[in-house]
């Protein structure tokens, strides 16, 4: 009597490289785009008091502005899925951040404390978005592993952010290193999210 090979370690293989090609594909979206966020918390300040001249009470409502955006943000998910598909999520939200980042130097006082309200709310609906899809995308014994490492990648990316801009320190102005990673960042998320395609969901081939 013959016994046929079992064709489990040939699924499970399938899966690990399902598996492999989503994260990478989330790992492209989040890690510029949590640096991002990042870089936006530490040149905030710069911003507010050394280029607009402005005092603790103006940086106080830039922040209020941004965690206003960011509430709504976190609510508005489930409808903002309903409207866009999972591709053209990951590639409209960065983008979209990355240009209200290039268009910050061009507003007055008043308007760049307005602006920060969607600038929080794209970066939380992201991150948001992010952390739901990547869910049915992995195996379920490898979601941990696969978070762990996006935030891995996410975390290193945006710690050479940060030395970055402590290197150029206030030889730039503030709106000149946001200007120049927003621009970094349309342009890669859109390259990778584009020529990556769209990743597939676990079960499907």
């Amino acid at each position: 009597m013959k016994w046929k090979a079992s064709p489990r370690p040939l699924r499970v293989k399938a899966v690990a490289l399902r598996d492999r090609s989503a994260l990478f594909h989330f790992i492209v979206v989040y890690a510029p785009f949590y640096a991002s966020g990042l870089l936006v918390s530490v040149m905030a300040s710069s911003f507010v008091f050394m280029e607009r001249h402005g005092a603790a009470e103006d940086f106080g409502c830039l922040r209020l502005s941004w965690s206003a955006g960011s509430l709504v943000g976190a609510v508005a998910f489930v409808r903002v899925q309903r409207l866009l598909s999972r591709h053209n999520r990951h590639l409209i939200l960065p983008d979209s951040t990355a240009l209200a980042l290039m268009a910050l130097p061009n507003f007055r006082d008043a308007w760049t404390t307005v602006l920060f309200a969607p600038l929080g709310f794209l970066y939380n609906l992201e991150r948001v978005n992010v952390e739901v899809t990547l869910q049915p995308r992995v195996a379920r014994g490898s979601l941990g592993r696969a978070k762990g490492r996006m935030r891995s990648v996410a975390a290193m990316l945006g710690f050479a952010v940060f030395a970055a801009a402590a290197v150029v320190g206030y030889r730039v102005f503030p709106s000149t290193v946001l200007f120049s990673f927003a621009a970094v960042l349309l342009i890669a998320i859109s390259a990778l999210v584009i020529g990556n395609g769209q990743p597939q969901e676990k079960g499907k081939s």
